[in-house]
C-alpha cells in the first residue's frame, strides 16, 4: 500500500509546506488556515500539486512506468 494517507495534509513530494501527523485536527486546521491567509502560498501549492499530478499521475507517466516493470520482469 502506499504512503501512509493520514500522515501528510498534502505530499512534500508536491511541494508542501506543512505536515500535520493523522488525527491532530488543530494541526490540519493551521496548516490550512495558513493557506487561506496567504494566497501567494496557496498558487505555489496549487503550481506544484498540478505539477506533480502532470509528472507522477498521468496516463503517459503510469504507462512508462508499466513498461518499465514488464520489460524489468521479462529480463530477468
Amino acid at each position: 500500500m502506499g504512503p501512509d494517507w493520514g500522515t501528510y495534509l498534502v505530499f512534500e513530494r508536491a511541494g508542501a509546506l506543512k505536515t500535520a501527523e493523522g488525527g491532530d485536527s488543530k494541526a490540519i486546521a493551521k496548516a490550512i488556515e495558513g493557506i487561506f491567509e496567504n494566497p501567494e502560498l496557496a498558487t505555489e501549492l496549487s503550481r506544484a500539486g498540478r505539477k506533480y499530478a502532470v509528472e507522477k499521475l498521468s496516463w503517459k507517466s503510469i504507462v512508462n512506468k508499466t513498461e518499465k516493470i514488464l520489460f524489468d520482469l521479462m529480463n530477468n
